[in-house]
């Protein structure tokens, strides 16, 4: 095969390619063509559902989370699947999550009858925000989306009074809380009446409402939300939805704001159930596979499979399952498909930065990176960490050197300039392992070992092995790169005056390793009591249960000491040995016990590993005490620190 561009054989589809504008798409056809039902939007509709299944439950929610994280495409989805039963679309909602949660699917169904628990029928009002007052745009979208030419009709007089708000509210004098509360009122009653289900209002970037309300408290009375989230939570035969969506807490938008309308937006929140609308490593695996495209005939050398020997799977996915989405991914990297989901979090806008990064033509992104690479249908060139972090530096290059991990950015620049003449693989090095040391914080898993440094920049050619080495120990040599031991972990060097390595080593030899495992537990890590929280939520009952360390010795003490006033007891107990596991089980399997149906009993099968950790944090706890000089070196305390 001829040498073709990868373009030929990649490409984004378009539907990830933009961002959602709620009132614009909801009238576009194939507006859920792509759509991926995340496991954030399933635990958002099971929500929903369960509002119907028990009425006493919210029907008034708040989703934050950050930017492009996926909350308007959900409220697009959610509308289509709530809309008319006989239109396409909310068919393709419906199959949809049929595909992809059936037991959430079947909950659906099952209260979707013909009585006050069906779910389809509902008439959506979709606001998208802007900086101008909240009740003008309510009132714009309950008139808009009430007109013959969307299929609904009001009845003549309450159409007459929308008109009639609206052009006093145009000319400055805008309506109250109470006077919107009632148009809405009375609009789901006329749904209801005419053979709907209710009504679900979404109001998309409330950020922006409550900006204005913030410069203009005249204007941006924020007790609309209140009247109209309580309005929600007490309809019942004819009920109202509310979903607000936000990228931060309500009060975050108070800052500026004076003391006591600070609390006011406080109370508003309450009225709303807050959900955090944030997806896992998995999900962006999930969206990324669905968002690229590539032609049958691709073949590549990259094993996929070393990405589960180096222990890079989530954990709530199979191998085949995980091999196949990274499949998906390529052209990208199994590092990158892992890493860029919680880099772009952390660091851009989250699922929106995500698909920029795929679908644009920025210098060094993905499409420049298509367009620039060739295939000659044997080696897959791939996109690595090298090309994604030129990506960043072009593409985000302000943020990042302003964000808290700013100095981490500069050190890799100042590492590569601190060789007189580097290789290609030094600079290679030096950029993979700044990336990751950026990025350990939000994916602990990847961290820069020899062995995930040799799977990210291995190239398959013949030569890479020794040019890796080389590079590798010249960086060492010339301390632009050291190796942290106790973690196994290359990181840039940053210049300390303390060796955090021979303070380790120093403690090991004052800390005394024979002290009970559970005595060092209790002292480096106080139990904290464990709350039943589903309980306290269905019943208002608290409940708790306290928690206890133990071991051979003193299990029998520690499990008759009083409750007091707990409702049960965790008993850790921490076997020294292989027999002291059997000693704990055979104490465990005594009938007087089996008798306190109150309390559980946790009893590992090995400790070893949870006894090396043990050590190495009384260790470290031993250098807090002892190294007085850590006050004055801000590197060495970052070092210790992680």
């Amino acid at each position: 095969m001829s040498n073709y561009p990868l373009s030929d054989f990649f490409q984004v589809k378009g539907r990830f390619r933009r961002s959602v504008h709620l009132e614009r798409d909801f009238y576009t056809e194939n507006v859920l063509d792509g759509y991926i039902l995340t496991v954030a939007a399933r635990e958002m509709l099971s929500r929903v559902v369960s509002t119907l299944e028990n009425e006493t439950t919210s029907k008034a929610w708040s989703l934050t989370g950050p930017y492009g994280s996926g909350k308007s495409a959900f409220a697009l989805f959610a509308a289509k699947l709530l809309g008319d039963p006989n239109t396409p679309t909310t068919q393709q909602a419906l199959e949809l999550l049929r595909s992809g949660d059936t037991l959430l699917y079947e909950r659906f169904m099952s209260t979707n009858g013909n009585g006050k628990n069906s779910l389809s029928g509902f008439c959506p009002v979709l606001i998208s925000g802007e900086r101008a007052p909240l009740s003008l745009n309510l009132l714009r979208g309950l008139g808009q989306r009430f007109t013959s030419s969307n299929g609904t009709v009001l009845s003549a007089s309450l159409t007459h009074e929308i008109r009639n708000l609206l052009k006093t509210a145009e000319k400055g004098t805008l309506p109250s809380a109470s006077e919107i509360t009632t148009l809405f009122e009375s609009a789901t009653h006329q749904i209801c009446e005419s053979g709907g289900s209710g009504l679900l209002l979404v109001v998309d970037e409330l950020g922006k409402f409550l900006e204005y309300a913030t410069r203009h408290p005249d204007q941006g009375d924020m007790f609309i939300l209140q009247s109209l989230a309580e309005l929600a939570d007490r309809s019942a035969k004819t009920p109202i939805f509310m979903i607000t969506i936000l990228h931060q807490a309500f009060e975050l938008y108070a800052e500026r704001a004076g003391k006591s309308q600070q609390e006011e937006w406080t109370k508003v929140q309450g009225r709303f159930e807050d959900v955090i609308f944030a997806e896992s490593t998995e999900q962006v695996l999930r969206l990324v596979s669905a968002a690229l495209e590539s032609r049958p005939e691709i073949a590549w050398q990259n094993n996929l499979d070393k990405a589960i020997e180096l222990g890079l799977k989530p954990r709530q996915l199979e191998d085949n399952d995980f091999i196949q989405l990274l499949e998906n991914c390529l052209p990208l990297h199994a590092t990158v498909a892992l890493l860029i989901g919680s880099l772009f979090r952390r660091f851009a806008q989250n699922e929106r930065s995500l698909f920029a990064f795929l679908g644009s033509s920025e210098p060094n992104g993905l499409q420049d990176f298509l367009t620039s690479q060739h295939y000659d249908g044997n080696l897959l060139p791939m996109f690595s960490l090298v090309d994604l972090y030129d990506y960043l530096n072009v593409a985000q290059r302000n943020r990042l050197y302003t964000s808290q991990t700013g100095k981490k950015w500069a050190e890799i620049e100042y590492a590569i300039n601190r060789i007189p003449d580097p290789s290609a693989m030094m600079i290679k090095l030096i950029k993979t392992i700044g990336l990751l040391n950026v990025a350990g914080e939000v994916t602990p898993n990847l961290k820069a070992s020899e062995q995930l440094l040799r799977y990210a920049l291995d190239d398959n050619t013949e030569q890479f092995t020794s040019e890796f080495e080389s590079a590798l120990s010249i960086l060492k040599r010339r301390s632009i790169v050291i190796y942290r031991s106790y973690n196994g972990v290359y990181t840039l060097w940053e210049g300390s005056d303390i060796d955090i390595e021979a303070k380790l080593r120093e403690a090991a030899a004052h800390v005394d390793t024979k002290v009970a495992l559970a005595m060092d537990l209790s002292r480096y890590m106080p139990t904290r009591p464990l709350v039943a929280r589903r309980h306290l939520f269905q019943t208002g009952t608290l409940r708790y249960f306290t928690v206890r360390y133990t071991d051979t010795d003193n299990f029998d003490s520690d499990f008759e000491k009083p409750l007091e006033d707990a409702d049960g007891l965790v008993l850790y107990a921490l076997p020294a040995t292989e027999e002291d596991v059997k000693k704990l089980m055979g104490k465990a399997d005594d009938r007087k016990i089996e008798n306190r149906v109150e309390v559980l009993i946790a009893i590992p099968r090995t400790i070893g590993s949870l006894q090396d950790a043990v050590t190495q944090l009384a260790c470290l706890y031993w250098i807090a005490e002892n190294t007085p000089e850590l006050e004055g070196d801000a590197v060495a305390r970052r070092e210790f620190s992680a």
